[in-house]
């Protein structure tokens, strides 16, 4: 896990009150803490991320980031698969 996994929760907040801006800076500094690294919370995170650029209008960035979600998902196993608070639901 990285440093400060309260990052995608935050970019959430800020996205759902109007603060797009500032919800796209958090998701970016989560991504990047996260790391390449399998996990439930980079799971999160880069799903929070796509969901930011997508409402920031980055389509391009934000099927990425989908992308990456996806295959963040296909390599998690045990603990990290079955956490449906850090894991990235199927």
């Amino acid at each position: 896990m990285y440093a400060n996994p309260g990052l995608p929760q935050g970019a959430v907040v800020g996205l759902n009150h109007g603060a797009p801006g500032q919800a796209a800076r958090i998701a970016a500094q989560g991504r990047r803490e996260a790391g390449s690294h399998p996990s439930g919370a980079a799971a999160l995170t880069v799903a929070v991320n796509a969901r930011v650029l997508g409402a920031v209008g980055d389509i391009t960035g934000a099927r990425r980031a989908v992308d990456d979600v996806r295959t963040l998902a296909e390599q998690l196993d045990g603990p990290e698969a079955a956490d449906t608070w850090f894991g990235y639901p199927a």
